[in-house]
């Protein structure tokens, strides 16, 4: 199991492991900690929940090391505990975990989630010595974690943002992710969408920090792309209100324009719910046909990518759950967690896998750099984009909800992994794989037909969506003017 600093060791309590890998393959390019041939005298701590750690595993997925320790936190106001300190023992509720050394992390998290207590008893050791292998995702959030701690402990909030001003549904949330918790609210009259850090997730807040900084960056430069960003508000536990009185609790909220409350996903489960909404989001008359709508979706789909890839911004998780229909028109890209910002201001770019959803992406394409590219600096960041292209990391999860808007039975996650096999033993042939191995479709498949006109534009544009080499995969400036959309 691999693993980016930037999404585990970042455990929901609540959460199965099991489901969180099925869900999200999460990435390497981790810090890796060798230790000397000796250990100082090893030390305890007792912590409060939230600890406040960030842990990875130390070598072949056992054992635990500190990777990042929050700021303000249970972990950072007991002073004794450093970055690179081994895990050997953990106590809750008079239950021992021993030798953690050689246990496997995945166990050791969900010891440490499953068992109750506000109370945790840790030992630690220190190595010797550590080194690190490379500039990778460890040290960007080593660097993000140094930062903050040198900076003036002041409570962020956008500009007219004031948390007097909010006000919280009492109704419960919106939805859960691995990391956040979403809820409906309102601000000064306009409905809003709310989204906090899970508590009880190690490193949730820092996921939280990376998303409002390229919330920040699509505001100013991509406009339109994703749902409208109104800002954060921060609110320490002295000024905390209560759920259950339509108050902000403690902590940091991102802030975004309530744009409506269909996914794409939602509803390509429910057909009748996919022609509904999109005649609605787009204003069409009954007289437009399902294959006029599946090119309008798709052909916003890439209009919003290409105005992210203009500037430089990867949004790196683009599947149907991510996607809104728009009460004001077409749709909008939401959930910007997993996003990178190439150029500029690089953030959350750099060298090695990155977090991927397996279903949407090519098991040969996780990484916006391969480990071997040097590390982004301000001097070379044209030249990585133009050598690596990441902006086409997305291209190819647009190749799968291209398939997925025409074929009902690739709707379904297990159907899609079959898909993915078979296409991958064709090598991503699609006109091979419709000889041999695709599902049989009523010669009447309305999809089966969009793509088949115009001489096979729609297979033609799928393919080059699903092209396995990146260098070859069509960009979405060039997937707007093709002629399947004529």
């Amino acid at each position: 199991m691999n693993r980016s600093l930037a999404l585990v060791a970042i455990v929901n309590a609540a959460t199965s492991k099991k489901v969180q890998l099925k869900n999200k393959k999460l990435s390497s390019g981790r810090k890796r900690v060798t230790c000397g041939s000796s250990r100082q005298e090893s030390f305890q701590t007792t912590l409060k929940r939230p600890l406040g750690l960030i842990l990875q595993p130390q070598n072949d997925d056992k054992g635990a090391y500190v990777a990042d320790i929050s700021p303000r936190s249970h972990a950072a106001d007991c002073g004794i505990i450093s970055v690179g300190d081994i895990i050997d023992a953990i106590e809750i509720n008079n239950v021992a975990l021993t030798g953690c050394s050689g246990v496997y992390f995945d166990d050791i998290i969900s010891f440490i989630s499953t068992q109750k207590s506000v109370q945790v008893k840790l030992t630690f050791s220190r190595p010797e010595t550590f080194s690190i292998e490379s500039e990778d995702m460890a040290s960007y959030w080593e660097k993000k974690r140094n930062e903050r701690l040198n900076s003036p402990a002041v409570l962020r909030r956008t500009v007219g943002v004031q948390p007097e001003d909010i006000r919280i549904s009492k109704s419960g949330p919106l939805g859960e992710g691995s990391f956040g918790t979403v809820f409906r609210g309102t601000w000064k009259e306009r409905d809003v969408v709310l989204k906090c850090a899970k508590r009880n997730v190690y490193g949730a807040t820092e996921l939280l920090d990376a998303e409002l900084e390229l919330n920040e960056a699509v505001h100013k430069l991509a406009k339109g792309s994703c749902a409208r960003f109104f800002g954060c508000c921060e609110i320490d536990q002295r000024q905390e209100g209560q759920i259950y009185n339509g108050t902000l609790p403690a902590g940091l909220w991102l802030m975004w324009e309530y744009c409506g409350s269909v996914t794409l996903g939602e509803a390509l489960r429910k057909p009748e719910t996919l022609e509904t909404i999109t005649r609605k989001a787009y204003n069409l008359s009954q007289s437009t046909t399902e294959c006029e709508m599946i090119k309008l979706v798709l052909r916003s789909i890439l209009k919003n990518l290409e105005s992210l890839h203009s500037v430089g911004i990867v949004h790196r998780d683009i599947k149907p759950d991510n996607i809104v229909f728009s009460e004001e028109g077409g749709v909008v890209f939401i959930d910007l967690g997993a996003a990178a910002q190439c150029l500029g201001v690089p953030k959350n770019y750099v060298p090695g896998e990155g977090p991927a959803d397996p279903r949407y992406c090519s098991a040969d394409d996780i990484y916006l750099l391969p480990s071997t590219a040097p590390q982004p600096t301000a001097d070379n960041l044209s030249e990585l984009w133009e050598i690596y292209q990441p902006g086409k990391f997305d291209m190819f999860s647009v190749g799968i909800v291209m398939l997925q808007l025409c074929f009902p039975y690739l709707r379904d996650s297990e159907r899609l992994l079959t898909f993915k096999n078979e296409v991958a033993r064709h090598r991503y042939d699609l006109s091979e794989w419709r000889t041999h191995d695709r599902v049989v479709v009523s010669s009447s498949c309305r999809g089966e037909a969009l793509l088949d006109a115009a001489q096979g534009a729609g297979w033609a544009l799928a393919t080059a969506l699903l092209t396995p080499k990146r260098e070859d995969r069509i960009s979405a400036l060039d997937a707007i003017s093709h002629s399947f959309f004529d």
